[in-house]
């Protein structure tokens, strides 16, 4: 038996990542030498003592405690955990850490929990990776938003008739310059949002709004996409006293607007849009946006909300980003944003939000 368990700690010993051994008493049953050297430890003042009573002079080993405690309500939360870093040796240092249950099988065949493995896995490169891509695109965003401004001020001026009028052809390629303007300059504003979310610096500025005043700057910024789709906007509205909410209305005001215009493009000609509100409960109200066209595959009901995903087969324009975005500016304000649709059946997006 502890030929066996040499061997393991061996083997454990050579892997170049930190790993962290705990029984149920939260004892140190094991730690290899990249977690020693990671958390400043001796194995001799570690193995075989109360991991809390070292965590005590140590924050490393207390914050991956106080992990380990939040794990389980991180996995059904299904949210990806963010990495930890670890200042040492005068840099920045990323590790994703895993929390393993070790569980045995008992005599009697019931099978318990008899100790956790920490584990931590080094991101750093593809950190720093991941903060140059965001940088970069913030950036290009930045730098295009001016000329394309530019553009469709150019094209304003061109359609003006008092500069002079057009001849159809001509009228037509002024169309396509400003509907092609106007996506480019939608694209760098998701992109920009994309980067505010990822880089951390999402600032939210909150103030006291009526849900129809969301519906209604909705409504009007998708007017003229509803207009020449042929596309009925109706507005679901109680006729009792709704709860005031508490938000960004810039951002969910977006998150509405995004939900709308795409709910006209994915419809028919001459089809209907349904744009509401309602009292959930006391605490909680709903926006939703409603369409009636193809739906969405219950296999893509998650996907969706992931960037840069669209649905095979879909033909209708677009970057991929904004149900990402929306959802993200949602769950700053402590919402949830959720979809519920079938196919030939059209789609809901209902948006949550604490009042």
């Amino acid at each position: 038996m502890r030929v066996s368990k040499q061997y393991i700690e061996t083997i454990i010993d050579s892997i170049d990542e930190p790993i962290v051994c705990l029984d149920q008493e939260l004892t140190l049953f094991f730690i290899n030498n990249e977690a020693l050297s990671i958390l400043n430890l001796r194995r001799e003042d570690a193995v075989g003592k109360s991991a809390q009573e070292i965590a005590m002079r140590n924050d490393l080993l207390r914050r991956l405690l106080v992990g380990m405690d939040g794990s389980k309500a991180q996995e059904s939360e299904d949210k990806k955990a963010e990495p930890l870093k670890i200042y040492a040796d005068n840099k920045e240092s990323y590790f994703q850490v895993k929390y393993l249950p070790v569980r045995m099988t008992a005599s009697d065949g019931s099978i318990r929990e008899s100790g956790t493995v920490i584990m931590l896995k080094n991101i750093t490169e593809f950190h720093k990776l991941d903060v140059a891509k965001t940088t970069f695109i913030s950036t290009i965003s930045h730098e295009l938003k001016t000329p394309i401004s530019a553009i469709l001020m150019s094209q304003q001026l061109l359609a003006d008739n008092r500069v002079g009028g057009l001849n159809p052809e001509q009228k037509e390629l002024s169309d396509s310059i400003r509907e092609n303007g106007e996506r480019l300059l939608s694209i760098t504003g998701e992109l920009l949002n994309m980067t505010q979310v990822e880089s951390g610096v999402l600032q939210l500025k909150p103030h006291i709004t009526k849900p129809i005043e969301l519906i209604d700057y909705a409504i009007k910024a998708n007017q003229v996409q509803a207009d020449k789709f042929h596309i009925n906007v109706e507005v679901d509205y109680p006729k009792e006293k709704i709860s005031k909410l508490y938000v960004d209305s810039e951002k969910i005001a977006w998150v509405l607007t995004n939900l709308l215009s795409n709910a006209i493009r994915y419809s028919s000609e001459n089809d209907r849009v349904i744009i509401g509100a309602l009292q959930q409960d006391e605490h909680h109200i709903i926006l939703y946006v409603q369409d009636f066209g193809r739906g969405i595959d219950p296999r893509y009901h998650e996907s969706i909300f992931e960037r840069y995903f669209r649905v095979p087969g879909t033909k209708i324009q677009g970057s991929g980003l904004g149900l990402s975005i929306s959802r993200d500016f949602v769950e700053a304000h402590n919402g949830t944003l959720t979809v519920e649709s079938e196919l030939g059946k059209g789609s809901k997006f209902i948006v949550s939000l604490p009042v």
